[in-house]
């Protein structure tokens, strides 16, 4: 009797012992992920003070082009 509870109590500890490996595995997956996000933005922050990537940033995102400067816009037709 003891042998078969010994058995199970194993059993189980083997178990758990894969889910938690499984999910260090997703934590440690998930970390790098948000270290590489956290890379990308202090990179945009510092970018941020140059007035190149500013304008080019308005540029693309807003649409807001340089005074002086022909705005051209392609039209898609169906």
């Amino acid at each position: 009797m003891a042998a078969i509870m010994f058995l199970m109590t194993a059993s189980t500890k083997i178990y758990r012992l894969k889910s938690l490996k499984n999910k260090l595995h997703d934590f440690e997956k998930n970390l790098s992920v948000l270290n590489e996000k956290k890379t990308e933005l202090s990179n945009v922050i510092k970018a941020i003070d140059d007035p190149v990537w500013l304008e080019l940033a308005l540029m693309e995102e807003l649409g807001v082009i340089p005074e002086g400067a022909l705005k051209i816009n392609y039209i898609e037709e169906e």
